[in-house]
């Protein structure tokens, strides 16, 4: 550890020790949860909790004007095989009108579905839940096995990643429905991303509540071309 993260010769780029320590600590965190609780972990679920554990401490850090913060500066190629969901919901408390959206990408990071959809909800929460239970839906019926669900709703992401799935008189039925929908694949990982590492779904939920319309693309809308393909 002195030799990769001290000695000048061989040190890392910036960014890269901290992304190693917490590679550490989220390996300890699973021996731990093999253990303690007899819960076993795939290798990509430590990497992403390593840089959930990174994104969220970038956010809480006072950005200086002199020194730029890149949160989200690396894009992690995922595994062959596996399929990253980018997941956003809007809502306005006052007027009622919501959106929803969701991008999935390959391991190659190139989109390979978008959507605009708007539910009757009267929450935030519901709105960011009906979107993940709608992705999670699309990937079932294309019959995908691995999955990464990324979203924003932080508490939402921290519930099903510790397969807790009650929710009030509203939403219970949509979070057991999530629940069932991950168990059917293989692997299903629920993870945090901020919203500014997000903007391609977070668009897409902007555009569906702004124009109350749905709609599906199997490639990027063209309006989106420029944005999607700049989004990690």
């Amino acid at each position: 550890m002195y030799f990769w993260l001290v000695d000048h010769v061989s040190k890392h780029p910036d960014g890269d020790p901290c992304f190693f320590v917490a590679i550490l600590w989220s390996l300890w965190q699973s021996r731990n949860n093999l253990v303690f609780q007899n819960i076993k972990e795939i290798n990509i679920a430590a990497l992403m909790r390593a840089r959930d554990m990174l994104l969220t401490r970038k956010l809480s850090l006072i950005a200086s004007p002199m020194v730029p913060i890149g949160v989200c500066d690396k894009w992690m190629p995922l595994p062959t095989g596996w399929r990253k969901c980018d997941t956003d919901g809007a809502y306005d408390e006052f007027s009622g009108n919501n959106g929803a959206g969701f991008v999935m990408r390959n391991f190659s990071n190139t989109a390979s579905f978008c959507a605009c959809i708007v539910f009757e909800v009267d929450s935030a929460e519901e709105a960011e839940a009906r979107d993940i239970w709608a992705a999670l839906k699309k990937n079932v019926e294309q019959n995908l096995t691995h999955l990464i669900i990324e979203s924003d709703a932080h508490i939402l992401t921290n519930k099903f990643s510790a397969d807790l799935f009650d929710g009030d008189s509203r939403t219970d039925a949509i979070f057991k429905d999530v629940q069932f929908f991950s168990s059917s694949l293989i692997a299903c990982l629920f993870t945090f991303q901020p919203c500014i590492c997000n903007s391609v779904a977070n668009e897409l939920a902007l555009w569906a509540k702004t124009n109350n319309s749905i709609m599906y693309w199997s490639v990027s809308p063209i309006w989106m071309m420029s944005i999607v393909d700049g989004d990690h």
